[in-house]
């Protein structure tokens, strides 16, 4: 659809808030696929690297749940089969939290402590992540 690669940013510093508009050719490039792979979703790697990509085309639109590709993504979540209680869904990236659940969840046993009380070591809290390409590859797990 052309409207799917079309992309508007609005109150956009430097132009006094303006919005802008613009057809974008990294859209054009994997919206089709994407799109249509990550919809009918078979199983396969090249399905899950498609939903990857659909999930990126949202973050890229800075979540604009009006946008197309935020628009699919919300609708693949909520007909997909729930991967935990915390809203993760089968064969999509978790780019939306439910932040108060998780936080209140009784069945998270682990409690971390960050204070320094009563020790002389230093510790560090070493946070990674999971870094995907713009097309949904996989990279690996990265020290943040």
């Amino acid at each position: 659809s052309v409207s799917a690669t079309v992309l508007t940013y609005d109150n956009v510093a430097g132009l006094n808030g303006a919005s802008v508009s613009f057809n974008s050719l990294l859209f054009e490039h994997f919206w089709t696929n994407a799109s249509t792979r990550c919809r009918y979703h078979d199983g396969t790697p090249t399905a899950d690297t498609a939903c990857q990509t659909l999930a990126n085309l949202c973050v890229l639109t800075q979540y604009d749940f009006n946008s197309e590709a935020c628009a699919l993504y919300l609708d693949l979540q909520s007909v997909r089969q729930e991967r935990h209680a915390w809203g993760a869904k089968d064969d999509l990236p978790w780019l939306i939290y439910s932040e108060p659940e998780i936080r209140s969840d009784s069945e998270l046993l682990t409690q971390l402590d960050f204070s320094n009380r009563g020790s002389t070591t230093r510790r560090k809290l070493e946070l990674r992540i999971a870094a995907y390409t713009l097309n949904g590859t996989f990279l690996g797990i990265e020290p943040l």
